[in-house]
């Protein structure tokens, strides 16, 4: 039987006013805590899996150009995007998602959704809409 996956959850976002050079978005904090609980846990529990799997480890490792945005050292790895994204949040917690990062963390949410299908608590793939400012009504 075929797994029905959950439909994608919408998480708005909105830019946030910098002098840098890159444009980065705020969200709600409920939805940036849905985020990052599941980016770390699937960090964590591939790490695990990477360390008695070698094929999962080659998987893990692999760099993927056309999925996700190059780093200063090149293409990056499932491993690179996701532990950048995350430590950046975990060294500063003001620190907002840029623009090539969304696209990466959209297709990282389709992985994890896949591969958490099976838990009562599943997350959803996600999917970003660009709202011109933040208004709640």
């Amino acid at each position: 039987m075929k797994k029905v996956l959950p439909a994608k959850r919408t998480i708005d976002i909105h830019p946030k006013h910098t002098n840098a050079g890159t444009q980065y978005y705020d969200m709600d904090p409920d939805d940036e805590a849905y985020i990052y609980k599941w980016l770390m846990r699937f960090q964590s529990d591939m790490g695990m899996e990477a360390t008695w799997s070698p094929e999962v480890q080659q998987d893990w490792f692999k760099r993927r150009p056309s999925m996700y945005p190059k780093s200063v050292n090149g293409p990056n790895s499932h491993a690179s995007i996701l532990g950048g994204i995350c430590s950046q949040k975990l060294e500063n917690p003001n620190k907002n998602l840029s623009e090539p990062q969304l696209d990466a963390v959209e297709r990282m949410f389709e992985v994890i959704s896949q591969y958490y299908a099976d838990l009562p608590d599943a997350p959803q793939a996600i999917r970003f809409l660009k709202k011109l400012f933040d208004f709640k009504g």
